[in-house]
């Protein structure tokens, strides 16, 4: 039986957001893709790149909340060629998965070259990610809208609300935060008496956020603490809006 496709999988010590973060930005492609990227430069927002095959267009999937990553690339008077690749978390790690999915007319010897070639790239993507611990990795969510917490003093009954009426999942942490998850964008019910919604921005550095929010005019109202699964900041904008900024490092 002919083999059509082969999975080729890594496994990277680093946070699945930091690994996907560098995988959505095509400028990374040079420092590990060496198949595409030693000359990979956009022109007129097109991808160009030079390829042993020669000159080829590479688009990319948008960033997403589901660990895509694909590229596809096309050379002069070929078939486009489609890269699947994801990120998957698990247990503060992540695994890199590359299906390399077998052209037409390619024989065997031509497929399991290029499952070497790809298997040398993902080391290549390992070895620049682990060997630079403190180098900053972009999540893909830095300055993005990433999650509202509903404030009131009674949670069940805040709960008995949305659930039936929207179809919110809800996952409890004990008597004081309820999480939900609308299967779009994640939030929470915390205990107050101010029922005015929190928004609840991403930031990759913590630190140089609040200085720039504060450098903008705004007011850091709770500065950077420390709660379960990871720390953030409130700030007060320059219209008396409350708004938190989180991250996970």
């Amino acid at each position: 039986m002919i083999e059509t496709a082969r999975t080729i999988s890594i496994s990277i010590a680093r946070p699945s957001a930091q690994v996907y973060g560098y995988l959505t930005d095509p400028a990374n492609m040079a420092e590990w893709a060496s198949g595409l990227a030693s000359s990979l430069e956009q022109v007129d927002g097109t991808w160009i790149g030079l390829t042993p095959a020669g000159r080829a267009t590479i688009r990319f999937s948008p960033r997403n909340d589901f660990g895509i990553a694909d590229h596809w690339v096309s050379l002069e008077g070929q078939p486009e060629i489609h890269v699947p690749l994801r990120v998957i978390g698990h247990d503060g790690a992540a695994e890199v998965l590359l299906t390399l999915l077998r052209q037409p007319g390619m024989d065997d010897d031509a497929f399991a070259r290029d499952a070497d070639w790809m298997t040398r790239d993902l080391a290549r993507l390992k070895q620049v990610l682990e060997s630079h611990p403190a180098r900053p990795v972009p999540s893909g969510r830095d300055g993005r809208i990433d999650y509202v917490e509903f404030l009131g003093p009674d949670l069940a009954r805040m709960q008995d609300f949305y659930a039936p009426l929207f179809g919110w999942q809800f996952t409890d942490y004990g008597p004081t935060y309820r999480a939900f998850s609308d299967g779009r964008m994640d939030g929470g019910f915390s205990p107050a008496a101010n029922a005015i919604p929190l928004v609840i921005l991403y930031a990759d550095d913590l630190e140089a956020t609040e200085r720039r929010v504060t450098a903008a005019g705004g007011r850091v109202v709770k500065p950077i603490f420390a709660f379960p699964g990871g720390r953030r900041f409130h700030f007060v904008d320059p219209a008396g809006n409350e708004l938190a900024v989180w991250s996970e490092r």
